[in-house]
């Protein structure tokens, strides 16, 4: 008598990024880091449509949820397969107050929604940026 052992198979697939079918969001970065009040922020990203389809009616959104300030670019319609690279200014309130704060930037049409966040810090009134 023969015994037979069948252990079991496991396929494994790996996907590549762009089939993953996603719109993605990548290379977030907020250019300057520190800011004095008077200035604002600029946003660059790379935005990707890897959904095998176009994507209509896309909107970024910049935001400060702890104040309730907020800037929409677009809508914009990203062809299938399209990637680019976006840059975006917000300016900010004057009477921000120094310290750490949160940038949210959304990417969205009525099917897909994208959130994330990046810090920044504004300066002091009077500090020397470039001393």
């Amino acid at each position: 008598m023969k015994v037979v052992l069948v252990i079991g198979i496991l396929m494994l697939m790996v996907v590549p990024l762009a089939a993953a079918r996603d719109l993605s969001l990548r290379r977030l970065s907020i250019v300057q880091e520190e800011v004095l009040p008077y200035e604002g922020v600029l946003v660059s990203f790379k935005l990707g449509n890897f959904l095998r389809d176009d994507i209509d009616d896309v909107t970024v959104t910049l935001s400060l949820p702890e104040i309730g300030v907020s800037r929409t670019f677009g809508p914009d319609d990203v062809e299938w397969d399209e990637s680019f690279n976006r840059l975006y200014y917000m300016g900010l309130p004057e009477d921000l107050p120094p310290g750490e704060h949160v940038l949210r930037v959304t990417v969205q049409n009525e099917d897909y929604r994208i959130v994330k966040h990046r810090y920044f810090t504004v300066m002091p009134l009077g500090y020397c940026m470039d001393c």
